[in-house]
């Protein structure tokens, strides 16, 4: 009995922070369309999946891989934050739907050598990855787009954490 109260009051507890979260997160959604119609931008984010989403510290989990601890948070931030999202990864499309169920189906990006091959670079974006080739830091290089590139450590816990609270929005 005092199990179930203690949960109840969790939950409570639980309903009112992500109330408040709902709360500041579309306080920054005004403020996005704000620079938005200030500065004619539109922010896309690019999503790489293992060492990004999948936490590369535990062995793959069957049948579904790990994700890192703070995804629902950074997923429902970016779903407030960017106008579009994507996947930008080597795994099939196939593959995300059936090991990732619980991510929303983002729109999946397909290039044939490089990863840069899918970025549309007519809009602004930050591109989430756990680390690129030289071929593809050259190519953002080329087109100005270098600092758009997020390094993601794929053994920090709080790494999405932290991209949340830099991004001004």
């Amino acid at each position: 009995m005092c199990e179930r109260f203690n949960i109840g009051i969790i939950k409570k507890h639980l309903f009112k922070i992500n109330v408040r979260k709902i709360v500041r997160c579309m306080k920054k959604k005004n403020r996005k369309e704000e620079l938005k119609e200030q500065y004619g931008k539109v922010q896309d984010l690019y999503l790489d999946i293992d060492g990004v989403l999948v936490d590369l510290k535990y062995p793959q989990c069957e049948p579904y891989p790990r994700l890192v601890p703070d995804i629902t948070d950074f997923i429902f931030w970016a779903m407030l934050s960017f106008d579009n999202i994507y996947f930008l990864t080597c795994w099939t499309e196939e593959s995300i739907k059936e090991s990732l169920r619980g991510l929303p189906d983002f729109e999946y990006c397909n290039w044939k050598r490089d990863k840069t091959e899918a970025i549309d670079y007519s809009r602004s974006f930050y591109w989430l990855e756990d680390g690129i080739t030289s071929d593809e830091r050259k190519m953002l290089g080329d087109k100005g787009f270098l600092s758009s590139y997020v390094y993601i450590d794929p053994y920090d816990n709080r790494a999405l954490t932290r991209f949340m609270e830099r991004c001004s929005f």
